[in-house]
């Protein structure tokens, strides 16, 4: 019966790490974004796909055109898609729109608009709320990434006066840009490898899931012991 209990846990427990292992993928890839809403950063309201994740623009694009199509810059920035009517929060004033995505994965498929600029995920930012990737500018390239306003404006890359906390651009003056990668990467791209995160999250549940299992061992021995 202890043992029946004990595979149970073990099932559930591996269920959790890979819904958990999900979640990261999902921002790696090109998603729907629904219904778009604003969520609190340090630098400010910032715009979000329906779940909080924070959607940005590149400055190397030009309206209505995106030049994220490298592979780096694929696998770093997947495009956010648009559902056949981009909707938003009343907060949201900026126009939505869509154009024909130019990302190989997603050729065919529209990705979402605000004022004509192309946004996209960041796949470093692992869970909803993250901001990562406001003021990358890849090294080289000259051009930075950006989270957006309500209207769709950039929002400044000096953290704004009691914002929420994020890991990117912390101590970073306006206009400057914050965590540039070492070495030399393709424009747009951040030195970002598809599914680290996930292998990661997985090799840390099976090693915690392995402590668990060796821990109720030694204490299933000692029971034995104490009772005979």
């Amino acid at each position: 019966m202890t043992s029946k209990r004990l595979a149970t846990t073990m099932a559930a427990a591996f269920l959790l790490v890979g819904l958990g292992a999900s979640n990261a993928l999902a921002l790696s890839e090109s998603t729907v974004t629904g219904e778009l809403k604003l969520i609190d950063t340090r630098y400010g309201k910032a715009l979000a796909d329906s779940e909080g994740n924070a959607l940005y623009v590149w400055e190397k694009d030009s309206a209505g055109t995106s030049g994220c199509t490298a592979d780096k810059c694929v696998g770093a920035w997947p495009a956010a898609l648009a559902d056949d009517k981009p909707e938003a929060d009343s907060d949201v004033t900026g126009e939505l729109g869509h154009i024909d995505s130019a990302q190989a994965p997603t050729k065919g498929k529209q990705q979402l608009t605000i004022n004509d600029q192309p946004l996209y995920y960041f796949a470093k930012d692992a869970a909803a709320g993250d901001v990562k990737g406001h003021g990358i500018a890849p090294a080289g390239a000259g051009t930075t990434w950006y989270l957006v306003g309500a209207d769709g404006g950039r929002l400044a890359v000096k953290a704004s006066a009691g914002g929420a906390d994020s890991d990117a651009g912390k101590d970073k003056g306006a206009g400057q840009t914050a965590d540039k990668p070492k070495g030399g990467v393709d424009a747009g791209a951040e030195g970002v490898t598809d599914n680290s995160t996930t292998l990661i999250s997985v090799g840390a549940g099976v090693a915690t899931l392995g402590a668990a299992a060796l821990g109720y061992s030694v204490i299933r021995r000692r029971r034995r012991g104490y009772s005979a």
